[in-house]
């Protein structure tokens, strides 16, 4: 949103009509005037994506005709899925995104298998993930494995988004076969919000890599569906990983606490008695 009235539009107007103003700037005015409701920018904005010869022109356009004229707009934005310009076509998919209707699936999908441009193929691939439709997961699977490393990002960012056991089996594909940590941790985190329990076994082959803060993030979000993950951190032979673990203890309830202790005193009689009954007198 902007925080601009209708009294900037003459200064917009320099900007808009200059030639060498370039696509954020062009596209900064006129989302200006589509907060303002200007009566004249959805006809402006169709003659400029129909008659500029400037490319900087049309791609700003493009960019903002989907908040103007919304699902209206859709037929033009998925032709332009297809032009001859990447800056056209990426600001094409980001409008599409924008509005955001299953109806898009197909257009988007169908561009990105044949996209060749990494920025455009980020932009499409965002789009997947802003439409939020499970079918879309497939779709993504070859690039999962793309050389690139922002495409890579972005395809784990919209499976994540789709909230869809659908994309579970993609999302550890990332487990399984990426270098960046980063973009695992993302996996990890996406397919315990699809269910802690349900993807524990996910979890079992990140344990050798999660990191600390990971851990403690993880639950404080999901509390008690975490206890096998904490019970599986507690017993790992990583220092650093049973000390964090022991210490997230903290976001479960005292009876929680109590039930797990109880059993990590069970499975490790000699050290686990006394540290029961050490954080027992803790708890009282």
């Amino acid at each position: 949103r902007t925080i601009a009235t209708r009294d900037v539009f003459d200064h917009l107007k320099a900007i808009v009509k200059d030639s060498k103003s370039d696509t954020e700037l062009l596209t900064a005015a006129y989302a200006v005037y589509a907060e303002q409701r200007y009566e004249k920018l959805a006809k402006h904005l169709d003659n400029r994506i129909a008659t500029s010869t400037e490319l900087e022109q049309r791609a700003a356009a493009v960019r903002v005709i989907g908040r103007v004229k919304g699902r209206a707009a859709l037929d033009t934005l998925h032709k332009l899925l297809g032009d001859g310009a990447a800056i056209v076509r990426r600001e094409a998919a980001k409008a599409i995104g924008d509005i955001g209707q299953r109806m898009s699936l197909e257009a988007v999908a169908g561009a990105l298998d044949k996209e060749t441009n990494p920025a455009s193929k980020v932009a499409l691939i965002e789009t997947l993930g802003a439409i939020r439709a499970p079918e879309a997961a497939p779709r993504l699977q070859m690039y999962v494995f793309d050389t690139e490393i922002t495409v890579r990002r972005a395809v784990v960012d919209a499976l994540v988004a789709m909230r869809h056991s659908d994309a579970g089996p993609f999302l550890e594909q990332f487990l399984d076969s990426e270098r960046d940590a980063s973009i695992r941790r993302t996996a990890l985190y996406g397919l315990l919000e699809l269910g802690p329990k349900r993807n524990f076994e996910a979890f079992k082959r990140a344990i050798g890599w999660i990191g600390a803060k990971e851990m403690e993030d993880l639950v404080k979000t999901h509390k008690a569906a975490m206890l096998g993950h904490l019970q599986l951190a507690l017993a790992s032979d990583r220092d650093d990983l049973r000390k964090v673990a022991f210490n997230a203890l903290s976001h479960l309830s005292k009876s929680q606490r109590l039930k797990l202790y109880a059993e990590l005193a069970l499975k490790s009689p000699r050290s686990g008695l006394l540290l029961l009954a050490h954080v027992v007198r803790a708890l009282l």
